[in-house]
């Protein structure tokens, strides 16, 4: 993950973004408000690293090798096709 990415960019600037408020407003130095955001860039990417490790399988079903296999070890008829799965034709023999 490139940590100079925009989503990256932006959530740092969310997390920075009192400190630019104030600094636009005339209340805070530029160097300080600039130093908050470059502490925030890290660790907006650490973040949202974190986020994508914790989302990256979800929505997806089991794989179908395990489904296959968790199949298996239930059903009393093995060889038969899984409903919907195309049924397997045998290979001619090549000559």
């Amino acid at each position: 993950m490139a940590i100079a990415s925009p989503a990256v960019l932006l959530v740092a600037a969310l997390l920075a973004s009192p400190a630019i408020a104030s600094c636009a407003k005339g209340e805070t130095p530029i160097g300080d408000a600039s130093l908050r955001y470059l502490i925030c860039v890290p660790v907006a990417a650490i973040m949202l690293a974190i986020l994508r490790a914790l989302t990256r399988d979800y929505g997806s079903g089991p794989e179908p090798i395990i489904a296959h296999l968790l199949r298996r070890r239930t059903d009393p008829r093995p060889d038969r096709p899984i409903e919907g799965d195309a049924p397997v034709q045998p290979r001619e023999p090549s000559p």
